[in-house]
C-alpha cells in the first residue's frame, strides 16, 4: 500500500517457504515484517532549445510549482504577441508522429522554428484568467500515484504572431518536468 502521508509504499507480513531437496516444501512460516520503500526524490523543470520569433517566444518553469506527485506545476509564457496561444505537451522529446525532434517548422512557413515535444496532447490552451499581465501560464495537478516518479513530460508553447513569418505563429524553446515526491 502507499502511504500518502509518509510518501512511501509500506509492506506488512509475508511467509517464507521451507526449501529441502531442490524444491520448495509447502511449509515455512508466516512473517510479521514491515518493510518501507521511500524515496524522496526533487520534482524539476529545465528548460531545452530555444523559440523563435523577435522577440524570442519563451516558456518559463515556475519555481514556486514544481512537477510533484499530489501538486500542481505551472509554466508561464513569457510576453507572447497575441492571447491566442496553446502549449503541446507528450512524453519525450525524441520523435512524433514519425518525424525526428527537433523538428525544423521552415516547411511550413515557420522560418527558425522547430517542434521540440512529441505532442501527444496537442495544444491545449494557456490558462485564459492569467490575461491580465504579460505573461499567460500553464498548469497541471499530478495525481498522488508512484509510478509517476521520475518520468518526464515535455512541454513547449506555440503563439499566434502575425506577420512575424507566412505561417503567422511562433514556437517557444522546450520545458521538461521530471516527477518528483519532494
Amino acid at each position: 500500500a502507499y502511504d500518502t502521508q509518509r510518501k512511501c509504499a509500506v509492506m506488512f507480513g509475508g511467509w517464507l517457504p521451507t526449501g529441502g531437496g531442490g524444491g520448495t516444501v509447502w511449509g515455512g512460516h508466516v512473517l510479521g515484517d514491515t518493510w518501507e520503500l521511500s524515496s524522496l526524490t526533487s520534482g524539476t523543470a529545465s528548460v531545452y532549445g530555444s523559440g523563435c520569433g523577435t522577440p524570442e517566444l519563451t516558456l518559463s518553469p515556475d519555481p514556486q510549482a514544481r512537477p510533484v506527485l499530489g501538486s500542481t506545476a505551472r509554466v508561464s509564457l513569457v510576453q507572447p504577441p497575441t492571447p491566442m496561444s496553446f502549449v503541446t505537451s507528450g512524453w519525450g522529446d525524441a520523435s512524433s508522429g514519425g518525424l525526428t525532434l527537433p523538428f525544423a517548422l521552415a516547411g511550413f512557413g515557420m522560418p527558425g522554428c522547430f517542434l521540440r515535444t512529441s505532442a501527444d496532447f496537442g495544444n491545449l490552451p494557456f490558462d485564459s484568467q492569467s490575461l491580465g499581465g504579460p505573461d499567460i501560464e500553464f498548469y497541471l495537478t499530478f495525481p498522488n500515484v508512484p509510478w509517476l516518479l521520475g518520468v518526464e513530460f515535455y512541454l513547449q508553447g506555440l503563439a499566434l504572431a502575425p506577420g512575424q513569418n507566412a505561417r503567422g505563429a511562433i514556437t517557444s524553446n522546450g520545458v521538461v518536468w521530471t516527477i518528483g515526491n519532494s
